[in-house]
Order: structure tokens, then sequence, then C-alpha cells
């Protein structure tokens, strides 16, 4: 009868833990891509947005993007993941303090014989009764506090790990943000180059459509000849696909930014006007520069904690290879009657230490070892890469200036051409169609110098971006008179 309550007991548990399985809800991915988008449209309608009124500047965009980037504000609840995660382990390093309460009850009494050892046999055997010691509900507790000095040593290590992981979160969101700078503004100067040359490309359009015009009369007249107004009209259609090359430019630029700053798509902003400021980046000591970017740049503090985690980590693998000694505590109570005391508190020591463990932690020590020389490897590695950036972005603004003022001076004289041939055209040395060139190339070199000026600024910010200082240069000082090699830098200006 026994035998056959306990083979009903044992099926209708395995019944109950095979059909848990099928009372699990399956959800298609498709549903639960459906049910995210539904929430995400609902969430984004309810999301506030800045308030837009008057034209935008590099500033106000970053302003704008610091405070309403999604990217930026989901990067805030991981490094709170993170942090919580290094209080979690600090707190390991607390003693133990466990409670434990026992409670038991028998079908029957724990009732026993008693039998003499080593007492002579007596002639007559008395009659034995059977005793108990216990009744048949049992209730224990104890309060028990325990120092383990072994993982209190493993989680001191743990907790320092995890410290360190949440400051490389930090600085790999520090970098985060620098990109950010750098993408504004490298989209803020596209569109703002592209809104500036739309302006001169429009001018130009005028100018060819209006002697277009003034061309067909003439070839109406036969007084010209049609090559002129088809070159009239070539360069028409070549001046209106750039001009639309340029709206493009311009319109997805601004789309882009908006996208930067956080503000859904087809919200309305206008950027503010510049003028073309320019202030010189001259660096004096390169060297003095690298070392900057050296003490800057977010990555190399990175690799400067991965190799302090892999120092406590070979700090920890030896840990486990010590003998293992704990403390405790206990306090008690048993309801047993038929104890005399019911209360009492013990104190002890408990040391163990398990020898065919130390080969397993000797060869993590080693591995520990290896990832320490790995990440100081990398980090040289890092820093070279870093210095050759900041080379290549100081040569890349070098260029960029060069040509700036190379588009400078090719302006000025397009300027001088177009005024000069204004006023000799009556003198027939110049037709009509030679000063709507000259017109239009002193136009074009009005472009070229916004294009180059804005590649111009994209560049220092691309050189502020190398060395880790992104949007954060103070103004240039003057030239020392002092020799060079004992030169303070001049970082990049700022005209903001």
């Amino acid at each position: 009868m026994i035998a056959s309550r306990t083979f009903f007991k044992f099926f209708f548990i395995a019944w109950i833990i095979l059909c848990l399985p099928s009372c699990i809800k399956k959800m298609d991915v498709n549903e639960l891509r459906d049910e995210n988008m539904v929430a995400d449209l609902e969430l984004l309608e309810y999301i506030q947005e800045p308030v837009i009124e008057e034209p935008l500047t590099l500033p106000e965009i970053l302003e704008i993007a610091f405070a309403y980037n999604l990217d930026i504000y989901a990067q805030q609840y991981e490094r709170e993941v993170q942090a919580r995660i290094s209080n979690a382990q600090h707190l390991q390093m607390l003693p133990a303090l466990t409670a434990d309460a026992f409670y038991n009850y028998r079908s029957k009494d724990t009732s026993a014989f008693t039998k003499l050892v080593g007492a002579p046999k007596p002639a007559i055997q008395p009659k034995q009764f059977p005793q108990i010691s216990s009744l048949k509900t049992t209730f224990q507790d104890d309060l028990r506090c325990t120092i383990n000095f072994i993982d209190m040593g493993l989680a001191y290590f743990r907790a320092k790990q995890e410290k360190d992981r949440t400051l490389i979160i930090e600085q790999q969101q520090l970098r985060a943000r620098q990109k950010l700078v750098l993408d504004i503004t490298e989209q803020y100067w596209k569109a703002v180059g592209a809104k500036r040359t739309l302006n001169d490309m429009l001018e130009i359009i005028r100018l060819s459509e209006s002697y277009q015009k003034a061309l067909a009369h003439q070839i109406e007249e036969r007084s010209i000849s049609q090559l002129q107004g088809l070159q009239v009209a070539s360069r028409l259609v070549d001046q209106q696909s750039q001009f639309e090359s340029l709206r493009y430019l311009y319109e997805s630029s601004k789309i882009q930014l908006g996208g930067l700053m956080g503000i859904l798509p087809g919200t309305y902003f206008e950027l503010a006007d510049v003028d073309n400021d320019l202030k010189e980046i001259e660096i004096y000591n390169i060297r003095e520069v690298e070392e900057e970017a050296l003490r800057m740049r977010p990555e190399l503090y990175v690799k400067d904690l991965e190799e302090r985690i892999s120092i406590d980590k070979v700090k920890e693998s030896i840990i486990p290879m010590l003998p293992n000694a704990s403390l405790f505590e206990d306090t008690n109570y048993d309801q047993n009657p038929f104890i005399v005391h019911h209360y009492w508190w013990s104190i002890g020591m408990r040391a163990t230490w398990n020898l065919f463990l130390i080969p397993q932690k000797m060869q993590e020590k080693r591995a520990a070892e290896a990832q320490k020389e790995f990440s100081k490897a990398s980090r040289l590695a890092l820093a070279v890469g870093i210095m050759s950036q900041v080379h290549l972005a100081y040569m890349n603004y070098r260029d960029a200036l060069n040509q700036y003022q190379i588009a400078l001076r090719s302006l000025e004289i397009r300027d001088r051409l177009a005024v000069i041939s204004q006023k000799i055209q009556g003198t027939g040395e110049f037709t009509g169609i030679d000063v709507l060139n000259f017109d239009s190339d002193a136009l074009l070199g009005r472009i070229n110098v916004m294009r180059l000026y804005a590649s111009l600024k994209i560049a220092e910010e691309q050189l502020n971006f190398a060395i880790g200082r992104p949007f954060n240069f103070p103004d240039p000082c003057d030239k020392p008179d002092v020799e060079l090699s004992n030169q303070e830098v001049t970082p990049a200006s700022n005209e903001f």
C-alpha cells in the first residue's frame, strides 16, 4: 500500500513537470516586433522636443544634442547598471549572517530501547520499556554569523575590478560625446557651406538666364551664331545641376543634424549665418601636441584601467591557493522539552585547504599575467596609433588651410577680372559671353572659398578630436620669439 502511494506521488510530480513547458506561451518574433513598434511610436509622440524659434549656431546645436540625443540618454543607464554591479560586489565583503529555522513532524515517536555496554550481565534480565528523547514535532532555529577570509579577499579584488569597469564605461561615454561633437561639426559645416553657396549659385543661374534671353533675340536676328547660344545653354544646365546637388547636400545635412540632436524628422529649424572669421592653428612643437593627446585620449584611460584589472586578476587568482580560514558564531534555540538547555551559543574557527585546487589556480594566475602583458602591449600600440592620427590630422588641416588661402587669392584675381571686363566691354576687347564667364567665375570662386572654408573647419575639429579635446581649444596666442624647441603648444582655436 505504501509502495503504491509512493509510486503515485512520483507519477503525479513527473506529470506536472512534463506539462509545465506546454503552458509557456510561445510568442513569434514578428509579434514581439509589432508590439514594440507600437509602443515606440506612442512613446515618441510624448517626447518633449526643444522649442526652436531662432536660427541655430553650432554651440546651440551641441547644447540641444547633449540634452536630447537618445544615444547619450541610453548611455546613462549603461553606467548606472555597471555602478549598481560595482556596489553589489562591494557588499559581498560583508560577513555572512544566516538565519535558519527547522520544523519537522514524524508520524510516530522516536522511541528506542537502550542497552548497557561493558556492564556484567545480570542473572535475571529486567524488562525494558522503550524511551523517547524528542517529540513527534520538532522545531529548531539558529542565527549564524560567518567571516570567510578567502571569500572576503576575493570580493575585495572583484569589487575593485567592477569599479574600474565603471570608470571604463565613463571614458567610453566621454569618447562617444566627443565623437558626437565631431559628427555634428561635420554636418553643420556641410550644411552651412551648402546654404551659403546656394545663394551664389542662384545668382549665377540668374545671370546665365538673363544673358540667354538676350542671346535668343540676337540669334533670331542672325547677328550672332547659334554656337554662343548653345554654350550659354550648356553652362546653364551644368549650373542647375550643381544647384540641385548643393540643395540635396544642404537638406541631407540638416536631416542628419536633426538626428544627431535627437529631434524627430520633419522638425523645422534653420542655421544661423556665419562669417569667414578664420583663426589659424599654429603648432610650434608637434611633440608637445602628441603628449597632450596621450594625456587626453579616453581610449588610453581605458587601456590603463584594463591593465589595472589584469593586475587585480593576478592577485585574485593567488588568494584561493591559500588555506581558507573562517570564524563563526551561532545562536541556537531548540524547543525539545527533554533537553536541559533550550538556548545556547557557540563560537569557533574552521580551516580548510584544497591542495588539488593549486595547479588550476596556478594556470589561471599565469593566464592573468599574460593578459596583463597583453594590455601593456595593446596600450603601446594604441599610443603609437594616436600619435600617427595627430600627425595625419594636423597634416590634413595644413593642407586644407593652404587650399583655402590659395582659393582666397584666386577669388581676388577673379573679382578683379570681372570688374575689368565690365569696364572695357564697350571697347570690343571682350564680348558679352566673355563678361558672363568672368562674372560666373567670380561667383564660382566665392562658392569654392566657402566650400574650402567648411572643409577647413571640419579639418580643424578632426584635429581637435584626434587630440581628445573637441570644440575646446583656447584662442591662439601670439607666436613667441624664442626657439621652437622650447615653445608651448598653441592649440586649435574656436571662433564661437
